[in-house]
């Protein structure tokens, strides 16, 4: 995930630098054009002097136009590089939340994988929730995960997680709601969590956890196929 937003980045900046070089050649040529019009209004023309004497009004008249056509250059030229700014640092920005959001997952499913482990057999029994995939069966890197909503609620292996932002300061509090569950009041649902558990060994009570975090997107729910942002496997030994 952290490399392919990091490519969408260079291939942002480097689209928008060689987009900004074209119309820059573009306006260097604009400029040397309205000049050339502008030699009209002088008397030399190729080496050629047509009239001897200069009004100074008409001088004076030309150089206005021709630096006013220089300012509105100018000005456009300015506006664009504004511009380009603006999209670039809306790139940067959308990057680094990006990675933000990566990271937190990361966190999410460190803590999660801690506790499945370490609960006992007869607390977490098999389930599996992902949809089309057998019990052992792993998953490819960047393979997208949908999940089955009533198996979710049937096995309970599936929750989300909210984020809460707190009152008095910018920080948040991330907690953990079911499926059905009503997230508190001003919380946002950031990640959805699933595990699938399963005996390899009754005897030897070895067992393989595989969790996923996946991000919660825009006009997506719980059945929608996503791409995990973070995903583990290990196998345990649990107590009775």
């Amino acid at each position: 995930m952290k490399s392919n937003a990091k490519q969408t980045l260079l291939s942002a900046v480097t689209s928008y630098v060689g987009h900004f070089d074209q119309l820059w050649q573009t306006l260097q040529s604009r400029v040397e054009s309205c000049k050339q019009l502008a030699l009209v209004h002088n008397p030399w023309i190729a080496g050629i002097h047509v009239n001897t004497e200069i009004s100074q009004p008409h001088l004076a008249e030309s150089q206005r136009g021709v630096g006013l056509i220089e300012a509105i250059i100018g000005l456009f030229v300015l506006t664009i590089i504004l511009l380009s700014g603006a999209q670039l640092f809306r790139v940067h920005v959308e990057h680094l939340a990006l990675v933000e959001r990566a990271r937190r997952a990361d966190e999410q499913a460190h803590i999660a994988m801690n506790a499945l482990a370490a609960s006992s057999s007869s607390f977490l029994p098999d389930g599996n929730p992902f949809q089309g995939k057998a019990s052992q069966d792993n998953f490819a890197e960047g393979e997208v995960v949908q999940l089955d909503r009533n198996l979710c609620i049937a096995q309970a292996n599936c929750d989300r997680i909210v984020r809460v932002p707190h009152a008095s300061d910018t920080g948040s509090d991330f907690l953990t709601i079911g499926l059905s569950q009503t997230p508190p009041t001003n919380a946002s649902v950031v990640y959805y969590r699933a595990w699938r558990v399963t005996t390899l060994d009754p005897l030897k009570r070895l067992r393989r956890i595989t969790l996923a975090i996946l991000p919660v997107e825009p006009n997506q729910d719980v059945n929608s196929p996503i791409e995990p942002l973070a995903l583990r496997q290990t196998d345990v030994v649990q107590r009775q």
